[in-house]
């Protein structure tokens, strides 16, 4: 037993209660999580065994020939590997389970290890999200569960999910993780949906646990071909016969009609998209043919017919109330297709800042858990792990003496810890020592990054981007700006979706840098959404007006563009005013004060 006056076993030369016994942290969990990760590691490392060795071969050959057009390889194995070992081979898990509770003594981990004993393959429906779970019920059976929400989660309800979990105690008795990985479809829920349920129903004597393990493949080839399909392949497998016969109808009329490809197109769509999306019975295809016809005329896709309302009526024979109910259905959806298509709506609020969010920190721990997909490689010690939670604790410390003290004492513990690194960079007055601290955290956590589409939700990936994003202001604020541009436009190549904002400060450090058509290419990769965000039409401005030496006529008109989304920066530009330091966090809501700062932080002439 390790007593409060002893010296801590994380080697940091500290009293326990000084360090890893303090109560603002989470050792006991990091202990227990590395515990459980070695049980669920050596199960990987030692089973199948024997002839369940070539059993599983074969089941992974032919999931590769069914699932390997639409999927990874890699993916295909882990999850057929992840069937095998915890569904179809379920009694070599609880063998080996059993073993291991004879040799591990700790109570938490026995806990947990004893509600392990029965993986689920599940087949789950999303009811529900708040700050830290997702609610999910069984698709065909009774029970519902509770999942940790990490970012990146689709969250909306009816979102379908599948793959092998196991219970997690600790959180809460319904509580669930993931094996390693779990598949949601976030595309064509509904439809899918329905498609499982139809399946489900030439099937009814079976029971749900059983059918959804003897359909576990068709189920991983449904979700990942929906979640690949385009509106127009999914209209033979989804419409039915009477919306397949209305929509060839649709098509017959506007041809008739003497319409366009492209107004044909369109009308496709939204007839597809209506389908597909509010399920209507077409009793009676006439009155559904002259609502569409309405609709087209009205929105101006279908042109030169001279047909008024009442000579639709008559042409189709339609009956009014059921016409006019198409109708209203049908140009509800359009105006939303409309609103939620071309032009997103700007966020309400955003933030902007070098520190953490304040949800990483827990989206930190769970990762390092058994419900994480996070190899062990890519994992902490027990000192990492204490340290980057002392980081944590340090950028949210409420004052800056709290802050330093917690920083140092990370950088104690751990001195190649990425946020130690970047906090010990904060405190340092030697020029020389922040740029190799910086570079020395970029270097140190380059080794656990892992490329993907999204980098940014795989946690540990992090530290990384948050070293390159950090280093890259530091640069920007002492007007190096050719290095600053580098390592802002490397963190948009990497992550073009952009959780960072780093394409702002990619534009304006190649702008201040004179690098004016990257700037520009920049500008219109990201260009979608952006007509009412103050940011990307200041920047828009600056390159205009800087790159023609304020001679360009078009200036004039995109600053007063800029202007209307956000008026207060006119106010700091007029009177010279001394620009903020870079936010370490703060939220911004468009057309503020605050945001104007932040714009013009971006815009003024540092030369």
């Amino acid at each position: 037993m390790v007593r409060r006056n002893d010296p801590c076993p994380c080697g940091s030369g500290k009293k326990y209660k000084r360090c890893c016994g303090s109560s603002r942290t989470n050792l006991m969990d990091i202990v227990v999580n590395e515990e459980l990760d070695r049980v669920l590691v050596n199960y990987f490392e030692a089973y199948p065994q024997g002839k369940a060795k070539e059993d599983m071969q074969i089941l992974m050959r032919k999931w590769m020939n069914h699932l390997s057009d639409s999927w990874e390889k890699e993916d295909i194995e882990e999850a057929s590997s992840e069937y095998y070992l915890f569904v179809e081979s379920k009694t070599s898990w609880q063998s080996y389970l059993a073993k291991q509770r004879e040799t591990i003594k700790r109570t938490a981990v026995l806990n947990v290890l004893k509600e392990w004993d029965n993986p689920i393959l599940l087949l789950g429906e999303i009811t529900k999200a708040d700050d830290q779970f997702l609610y999910i019920d069984e698709l065909f059976g009774t029970e519902s569960f509770k999942m940790v929400r990490n970012e990146g989660m689709p969250i909306d309800e009816g979102n379908l999910l599948f793959g092998v979990v196991l219970k997690d105690p600790r959180k809460s008795p319904d509580a669930i993780a993931p094996v390693s990985s779990i598949l949601f479809l976030a595309k064509w829920s509904k439809q899918t949906k329905k498609s499982l349920l139809e399946k489900r129903e030439a099937h009814a004597s079976k029971e749900s646990a059983l059918f959804v393990k003897e359909h576990a493949l068709d189920i991983y080839e449904l979700f990942i071909k929906r979640s690949m399909a385009t509106m127009n392949e999914l209209v033979e497998d989804v419409l039915s016969e009477e919306q397949l016969t209305a929509l060839t109808a649709v098509e017959e009329v506007l041809r008739k009609l003497a319409q366009t490809s492209n107004a044909r197109e369109i009308i496709h769509k939204l007839v597809v998209a209506y389908f597909l999306n509010e399920e209507p019975t077409v009793e009676r295809q006439e009155d559904f043919l002259a609502a569409m016809l309405k609709v087209g005329i009205g929105i101006g896709v279908v042109q030169g017919t001279q047909l008024t309302e009442e000579a639709i009526i008559e042409k189709y024979d339609a009956n009014l109330s059921e016409m006019d109910r198409y109708h209203t259905e049908l140009t509800t959806l359009y105006d939303s297709m409309m609103q939620n298509g071309d032009e997103p709506v700007a966020e309400k609020v955003y933030a902007v800042g070098t520190d953490p969010r304040p949800t990483e920190k827990a989206l930190w721990e769970t990762s390092m858990t058994t419900g994480g997909v996070v190899l062990p490689e890519r994992k902490p010690t027990v000192a990492g792990g204490r340290a980057q939670l002392l980081a944590y604790e340090a950028y949210a410390a409420e004052t800056e003496e709290q802050r330093r003290e917690l920083a140092d004492r990370a950088y104690e513990i751990e001195r190649l810890n990425t946020d130690a690194l970047l906090l010990q960079a904060e405190i340092e007055q030697d020029a020389e020592k922040v740029n190799e601290l910086y570079e020395t955290a970029i270097r140190e956590s380059s080794r656990t990054f892992e490329t993907g589409e999204n980098p940014w939700q795989n946690i540990p990936n992090r530290p990384f981007m948050r070293a390159a994003f950090v280093y890259g202001v530091h640069l920007f604020k002492h007007k190096q700006f050719n290095d600053a541009a580098s390592l802002f436009t490397d963190l948009v190549k990497m992550n073009p979706i952009d959780n960072q904002g780093a394409r702002y400060e990619a534009i304006a450090s190649l702008i201040h840098a004179g690098r004016f058509n990257e700037a520009a290419e920049l500008l219109v990769r990201y260009e979608k959404g952006s007509s009412n965000d103050a940011t990307y039409l200041y920047l828009d401005w600056k390159l205009e007006h800087t790159a023609s030496d304020g001679e360009s006529e078009n200036a004039e008109e995109m600053l007063e563009t800029a202007q209307k989304a956000n008026s207060h920066v006119q106010h700091l530009q007029t009177f010279r005013v001394e620009p903020i330091d870079y936010p370490r966090f703060q939220e911004l809501e468009p057309g503020s004060k605050e945001e104007a700062r932040y714009i013009y932080l971006l815009i003024h002439d540092k030369k």
